[in-house]
C-alpha cells in the first residue's frame, strides 16, 4: 500500500500491484524493429501511438434530471480497450470545451479509433452521450474537423471536434509494421510492449467528502471514488498528455 494526499487529519492508503519493468518478448520484437528509427532522433513515446486533440462538442443532450452535467470524452483504438485515454471535464453540460491532447498507445497501421462522450454521474454508472469512429484512412492521412455523435439521443444532432495527427507511413514506418506483424504472427501481444503492468486493487480510509449539493436538498448521494494513473520522467513532471488513464 501506499500512502495518498489525503486530507486533514485522515489517513488513507491505496493497494496497487505493478509488475516488473524486465524486458518482455514484446519490448525485444520492438526495440528491435525501432532500434534504427529511435538512432534517426525520433522520440519513444510517439512511436506506435497516434495523437489525439480533443476539443470541443455541441449539441449535447442533457442526460441529468438534477444537477449539473459533467461531459468528458475517452479515445481508443478501437478494438483494443486496453488503450483507452480519458479527457478532463468539459466547462459546460451541452457545449463544452476541452482542449486536450493525448498520445494514444498502441496504434498499428489498419486500425480505426473509437471516440466516446460519456456524463460523469456520482452514484450510478456514467451515461453515453454518444460515439464516433474515426476510420483507418482518417488516421493515416490525418483528421481535423467535426463528427457526428451517433446514440446522441432521439432526434438530436451533437458533434465532436477533434484533430488527429496524420500517420501516413513513411518508408521506416512500413519496415516497423513489417517486423512488428512478424512478432505478432508469433504470438507476441505487441500492444504490451513499451509499458508496465499495473493493477489498482482498493483502498482504504479515504476522506467523505461533506456538503454535496444534492444532500443539501435532501437527495442521499453516493461517492464514487477512481484513480488516475500518470507516467512521469526522470525529473518528476507529469506525461499528462501522454499517459493519463482513469479507472
Amino acid at each position: 500500500g501506499i500512502c495518498v494526499d489525503k486530507g486533514k487529519n485522515v489517513e488513507a492508503f491505496l493497494m496497487v500491484k505493478v509488475e516488473g519493468t524486465d524486458p518482455t518478448a514484446a519490448d525485444t520484437a520492438w526495440y528491435g524493429a525501432l532500434a534504427t528509427k529511435y538512432a534517426s532522433g525520433a522520440p519513444l513515446w510517439i512511436s506506435n501511438s497516434v495523437k489525439v486533440e480533443i476539443l470541443e462538442a455541441s449539441g449535447l443532450r442533457n442526460a441529468d434530471l438534477v444537477g449539473k452535467q459533467q461531459p468528458y470524452v475517452t479515445c481508443e483504438i478501437e478494438g483494443k480497450p486496453n488503450t483507452r485515454s480519458t479527457s478532463t471535464l468539459g466547462d459546460h453540460p451541452k457545449d463544452p470545451k476541452w482542449n486536450f491532447t493525448s498520445q494514444v498507445a498502441g496504434y498499428q497501421l489498419g486500425d480505426a479509433l473509437l471516440l466516446t462522450v460519456w456524463d460523469q454521474d456520482i452514484g450510478k454508472p456514467d451515461d453515453m452521450l454518444g460515439k464516433a469512429t474515426l476510420t483507418a484512412e482518417q488516421l493515416k492521412s490525418g483528421f481535423n474537423g467535426s463528427v457526428q455523435l451517433e446514440g446522441a439521443g432521439r432526434s438530436i444532432e451533437a458533434f465532436l471536434y477533434v484533430k488527429v495527427g496524420a500517420k501516413d507511413p513513411s518508408l521506416w514506418d512500413r519496415a516497423e509494421v513489417a517486423a512488428t506483424g512478424a512478432a505478432q504472427d508469433g504470438g507476441i501481444e505487441m500492444w504490451a510492449a513499451n509499458s508496465i503492468k499495473m493493477e489498482i486493487i482498493s483502498a482504504r480510509g479515504l476522506s467523505n467528502p461533506t456538503e454535496r449539493p444534492l444532500e443539501k436538498v435532501g437527495i442521499k448521494t453516493k461517492t464514487k471514488p477512481y484513480v488516475i494513473v500518470q507516467v512521469a520522467d526522470k525529473d518528476g513532471n507529469m506525461k499528462s498528455g501522454q499517459s493519463r488513464f482513469v479507472t
